[in-house]
């Protein structure tokens, strides 16, 4: 039988091209069910100095004129 297919290679390619727009439109008319709204995830950072002065945090970190 695949020597058939083969020696006719027109009908070989009608036939695939035949498939192909067969699973096209069942493709296109399969439910697809809805995801649910997903919302990424939210990540909040605090942090606390021991000094929470802006003299002391400056002196710490130094003045960007010394540089």
């Amino acid at each position: 039988m695949i020597d058939y297919f083969i020696d006719h290679p027109i009908l070989s390619t009608v036939l695939a091209i035949i498939i192909t727009i067969a699973g096209a439109v069942s493709l296109s008319l399969l439910p697809v069910a809805r995801f649910p709204l997903i919302t990424p995830p939210t990540v909040v950072v605090s942090t606390n100095f021991p000094c929470n002065r802006v003299r002391s945090r400056t002196h710490l970190l130094g003045n960007s004129r010394q540089r």
